[in-house]
């Protein structure tokens, strides 16, 4: 479904899809990242 919505738009059209696409799957792998790098810092200390 998706991909075919990829497939009948013009490639300028496409190509910022799917640059938008990439940047958010990235900015949500930082974040989950950043997330847990925090969580296991508190609990380290909480251990502690």
């Amino acid at each position: 479904m998706a991909l075919w919505v990829l497939v009948s738009v013009n490639p300028m059209e496409r190509e910022s899809r799917l640059r938008e696409q990439i940047r958010k799957d990235a900015l949500g792998m930082i974040i989950q990242d950043r997330w847990q790098i925090f969580v296991e810092k508190f609990l380290l200390g909480y251990s502690l």
